[in-house]
């Protein structure tokens, strides 16, 4: 099919790289409209790196809550002393997870204010 240039305004088929009279890139432009049209026709629609971002910081919210529910066991268990030395190795692990996950669901936030469309 034949499409007028932006650039120029001259003919040139629409399977064409770039335009044969200005060198205009011609494939990249009509990738953009596409994908232009695309987003102003489904607009409530996520891209794919969100919906991968949001079930990263949902699971991780469900590990966070376990790892929470560990140390209040761990606590139960040492009668309020997580800390004694045969049981410092668990707890500390319990607690770097629990800040690891938890850094990891406010990254996995801000990363997806960052792929959220407008």
């Amino acid at each position: 099919m034949l499409i007028n240039c932006p650039e120029c305004g001259k003919e040139i088929s629409d399977e064409s790289k770039q335009c044969v009279h200005c060198g205009f890139p011609i494939a990249r432009y009509l990738n953009q409209q596409r994908e232009k049209e695309y987003i102003e026709q489904n607009p409530n629609e996520q891209p794919k790196a969100y919906k991968v971002f949001n079930i990263i910081q949902f699971v991780s919210c469900i590990i966070l809550l376990l790892f929470i529910l560990a140390f209040i066991v761990v606590y139960a268990f040492t009668s309020g002393n997580p800390f004694k030395d045969d049981i410092l190795p668990l707890t500390v692990f319990i607690i770097s997870e629990i800040v690891g996950i938890a850094i990891d669901i406010i990254v996995c936030g801000i990363l997806k204010a960052c792929f959220r469309r407008k």
